[in-house]
Protein backbone atom coordinates (compact mmCIF):
# COMPACT_ATOMS: atom_id res chain seq x y z
CA UNK A 1 0.00 0.00 0.00
CA UNK A 2 2.68 2.16 0.84
CA UNK A 3 4.53 1.47 -2.46
CA UNK A 4 1.45 2.12 -4.00
CA UNK A 5 1.31 5.66 -2.59
CA UNK A 6 4.36 6.38 -3.35
CA UNK A 7 4.20 5.25 -7.31
CA UNK A 8 0.86 7.26 -7.53
CA UNK A 9 1.87 10.49 -5.74
CA UNK A 10 5.84 10.57 -5.23
CA UNK A 11 7.60 11.78 -8.74
CA UNK A 12 11.21 12.48 -9.68
CA UNK A 13 13.29 12.89 -12.49
CA UNK A 14 16.78 11.85 -10.71
CA UNK A 15 17.74 10.67 -7.45
CA UNK A 16 21.06 11.79 -5.84
CA UNK A 17 22.43 9.78 -2.80
CA UNK A 18 24.11 12.52 -0.41
CA UNK A 19 25.26 9.60 2.08
CA UNK A 20 25.99 5.57 2.07
CA UNK A 21 23.27 3.71 3.26
CA UNK A 22 22.58 2.87 6.89
CA UNK A 23 23.55 -0.91 7.96
CA UNK A 24 20.65 -1.66 10.07
CA UNK A 25 21.08 -4.87 12.51
CA UNK A 26 17.72 -6.16 13.66
CA UNK A 27 16.49 -9.85 12.76
CA UNK A 28 13.09 -8.08 12.30
CA UNK A 29 14.69 -6.35 8.98
CA UNK A 30 15.73 -9.85 7.05
CA UNK A 31 19.56 -8.97 7.04
CA UNK A 32 20.52 -13.16 6.41
CA UNK A 33 17.25 -13.24 3.78
CA UNK A 34 18.23 -10.10 1.81
CA UNK A 35 22.64 -11.12 2.12
CA UNK A 36 21.31 -14.61 0.58
CA UNK A 37 20.06 -12.88 -2.44
CA UNK A 38 22.78 -10.26 -2.47
CA UNK A 39 26.45 -10.95 -4.79
CA UNK A 40 28.90 -12.30 -2.69
CA UNK A 41 31.11 -9.21 -2.04
CA UNK A 42 27.62 -7.45 -0.86
CA UNK A 43 27.41 -10.40 2.01
CA UNK A 44 31.43 -10.08 2.87
CA UNK A 45 30.44 -5.76 3.08
CA UNK A 46 27.82 -6.61 5.49
CA UNK A 47 29.42 -8.72 7.66
CA UNK A 48 32.33 -6.29 7.52
CA UNK A 49 30.25 -3.48 8.25
CA UNK A 50 28.49 -5.34 11.91
CA UNK A 51 32.48 -6.71 13.13
CA UNK A 52 33.01 -2.63 12.65
CA UNK A 53 30.06 -1.78 14.56
CA UNK A 54 30.64 -4.59 17.02
CA UNK A 55 34.59 -3.64 17.83
CA UNK A 56 33.31 -0.32 18.23
CA UNK A 57 30.85 -1.10 20.98
CA UNK A 58 33.38 -3.53 22.47
CA UNK A 59 35.81 -0.52 22.68
CA UNK A 60 33.76 1.99 24.21
CA UNK A 61 32.16 -0.51 26.77
CA UNK A 62 35.17 -2.41 27.45
CA UNK A 63 36.11 -0.98 31.09
CA UNK A 64 32.67 -1.65 32.21
CA UNK A 65 33.06 -5.81 32.06
CA UNK A 66 36.60 -7.00 30.73
CA UNK A 67 35.56 -10.23 30.80
CA UNK A 68 32.55 -10.05 28.82
CA UNK A 69 33.93 -7.88 26.29
CA UNK A 70 37.25 -9.85 26.25
CA UNK A 71 35.94 -13.06 25.15
CA UNK A 72 33.71 -11.60 22.59
CA UNK A 73 36.39 -9.41 21.02
CA UNK A 74 38.72 -12.55 20.60
CA UNK A 75 35.65 -14.20 18.95
CA UNK A 76 35.10 -11.90 16.72
CA UNK A 77 38.62 -11.72 15.72
CA UNK A 78 38.51 -15.77 14.82
CA UNK A 79 35.49 -15.17 12.88
CA UNK A 80 37.11 -12.30 10.98
CA UNK A 81 40.39 -14.25 10.78
CA UNK A 82 38.41 -17.45 9.37
CA UNK A 83 36.78 -15.56 6.72
CA UNK A 84 40.20 -14.14 6.16
CA UNK A 85 41.83 -17.04 5.24
CA UNK A 86 39.03 -18.79 3.29
CA UNK A 87 37.87 -21.36 6.01
CA UNK A 88 34.21 -20.19 5.74
CA UNK A 89 31.89 -19.14 3.00
CA UNK A 90 30.96 -15.38 2.89
CA UNK A 91 27.53 -16.08 4.08
CA UNK A 92 28.96 -18.11 6.87
CA UNK A 93 30.91 -14.89 7.55
CA UNK A 94 27.83 -13.21 8.21
CA UNK A 95 25.52 -15.18 9.68
CA UNK A 96 28.61 -15.77 12.55
CA UNK A 97 29.23 -12.13 12.85
CA UNK A 98 25.56 -11.65 12.95
CA UNK A 99 25.06 -14.04 16.22
CA UNK A 100 27.68 -12.56 17.81
CA UNK A 101 26.61 -9.09 17.47
CA UNK A 102 23.29 -10.07 18.84
CA UNK A 103 25.02 -11.73 21.94
CA UNK A 104 26.93 -9.01 22.25
CA UNK A 105 23.81 -6.58 22.01
CA UNK A 106 21.96 -9.15 24.43
CA UNK A 107 25.02 -9.14 26.66
CA UNK A 108 24.42 -12.55 27.07
CA UNK A 109 27.25 -14.49 29.43
CA UNK A 110 27.82 -18.10 29.64
CA UNK A 111 27.87 -19.95 32.55
CA UNK A 112 26.69 -17.24 35.01
CA UNK A 113 26.89 -18.42 38.80
CA UNK A 114 22.77 -18.39 39.38
CA UNK A 115 23.75 -16.56 42.69
CA UNK A 116 24.52 -13.72 40.32
CA UNK A 117 21.63 -13.77 38.15
CA UNK A 118 20.02 -10.45 37.13
CA UNK A 119 22.69 -8.28 38.58
CA UNK A 120 24.87 -7.12 35.82
CA UNK A 121 27.18 -5.07 38.00
CA UNK A 122 27.99 -8.33 40.39
CA UNK A 123 28.66 -10.21 36.66
CA UNK A 124 30.65 -7.85 35.50
CA UNK A 125 32.81 -7.80 39.19
CA UNK A 126 32.73 -12.28 39.19
CA UNK A 127 34.17 -11.73 35.98
CA UNK A 128 37.70 -9.89 37.48
CA UNK A 129 37.38 -11.47 40.64
CA UNK A 130 37.63 -14.73 39.23
CA UNK A 131 40.96 -15.43 37.69
CA UNK A 132 42.29 -13.41 40.54
CA UNK A 133 41.40 -15.63 43.14
CA UNK A 134 42.27 -18.90 41.10
CA UNK A 135 45.44 -17.93 42.03
CA UNK A 136 44.60 -19.57 45.62
CA UNK A 137 44.90 -23.15 44.06
CA UNK A 138 41.00 -24.20 44.81
CA UNK A 139 39.11 -26.68 42.56
CA UNK A 140 36.85 -25.55 39.73
CA UNK A 141 33.83 -25.91 42.24
CA UNK A 142 35.13 -23.45 45.35
CA UNK A 143 36.49 -20.91 42.84
CA UNK A 144 33.69 -20.64 40.86
CA UNK A 145 31.15 -20.29 44.58
CA UNK A 146 33.56 -17.84 46.12
CA UNK A 147 34.11 -15.81 43.47
CA UNK A 148 30.19 -15.55 42.73
CA UNK A 149 30.10 -15.01 46.84
CA UNK A 150 33.05 -12.05 47.05
CA UNK A 151 31.22 -10.68 44.02
CA UNK A 152 27.66 -10.48 45.08
CA UNK A 153 28.86 -9.17 48.84
CA UNK A 154 31.01 -6.31 46.88
CA UNK A 155 28.24 -5.22 44.26
CA UNK A 156 26.06 -4.76 47.77
CA UNK A 157 28.30 -2.65 49.97
CA UNK A 158 29.06 -0.57 47.50
CA UNK A 159 25.33 -0.67 46.63
CA UNK A 160 24.46 -0.10 50.65
CA UNK A 161 27.13 3.17 50.14
CA UNK A 162 26.02 4.40 47.00
CA UNK A 163 25.47 8.36 47.64
CA UNK A 164 25.58 11.54 45.25
CA UNK A 165 29.08 12.00 44.53
CA UNK A 166 30.17 8.57 46.14
CA UNK A 167 33.18 8.52 43.96
CA UNK A 168 34.46 11.85 44.78
CA UNK A 169 34.48 11.18 48.51
CA UNK A 170 37.98 9.24 49.61
CA UNK A 171 36.34 8.81 52.71
CA UNK A 172 33.40 6.67 51.80
CA UNK A 173 35.18 4.58 49.44
CA UNK A 174 37.88 3.92 52.07
CA UNK A 175 35.21 2.72 53.93
CA UNK A 176 33.94 0.46 52.06
CA UNK A 177 37.54 -0.72 50.98
CA UNK A 178 37.53 -1.21 54.83
CA UNK A 179 34.18 -3.24 54.70
CA UNK A 180 35.62 -5.44 51.60
CA UNK A 181 38.61 -6.06 54.21
CA UNK A 182 36.09 -7.14 56.53
CA UNK A 183 34.32 -9.30 54.39
CA UNK A 184 37.94 -11.29 53.25
CA UNK A 185 38.78 -11.64 57.32
CA UNK A 186 35.71 -11.94 58.53
CA UNK A 187 33.36 -14.23 56.35
CA UNK A 188 35.93 -16.09 53.90
CA UNK A 189 38.83 -16.61 56.49
CA UNK A 190 37.36 -16.99 59.77
CA UNK A 191 33.92 -18.52 58.48
CA UNK A 192 35.34 -20.51 55.34
CA UNK A 193 38.73 -21.32 56.52
CA UNK A 194 39.89 -19.99 53.47
CA UNK A 195 42.86 -17.44 54.27
CA UNK A 196 43.70 -15.10 51.08
CA UNK A 197 47.30 -13.20 50.78
CA UNK A 198 47.15 -9.30 51.47
CA UNK A 199 48.13 -8.18 47.61
CA UNK A 200 45.49 -10.96 46.00
CA UNK A 201 42.80 -9.15 48.49
CA UNK A 202 43.96 -5.77 47.37
CA UNK A 203 43.93 -6.22 43.78
CA UNK A 204 40.55 -7.87 43.89
CA UNK A 205 38.76 -4.24 45.85
CA UNK A 206 40.58 -2.82 43.16
CA UNK A 207 39.68 -3.99 40.26
CA UNK A 208 35.88 -4.26 41.70
CA UNK A 209 35.69 -1.06 42.78
CA UNK A 210 37.24 0.20 38.99
CA UNK A 211 34.14 -1.82 37.61
CA UNK A 212 31.92 -0.49 39.84
CA UNK A 213 33.13 2.62 39.44
CA UNK A 214 33.03 2.40 34.76
CA UNK A 215 29.03 0.80 35.44
CA UNK A 216 27.75 3.32 38.15
CA UNK A 217 28.79 5.98 36.33
CA UNK A 218 27.67 5.59 32.70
Amino acid sequence: KIQKLLDTHIHADTVTRLNEPTYIINENFGLLNAAEDSTGKSVAAYADRIASLAKKSISEKMEEDPAFYTKFSVLIQNVIDAYRQKQISDLEYLKQITEAKKKLDAKEHDDVPELLKNNDNAIAAYGVIHPILSELGLNDAQLKELSAECAAAFDKIVDSNNKVNFWNDEDAINNVKDMMDDYFYDVIRDGKGISIPSNIMDQVIEKVLFIERKRRNR
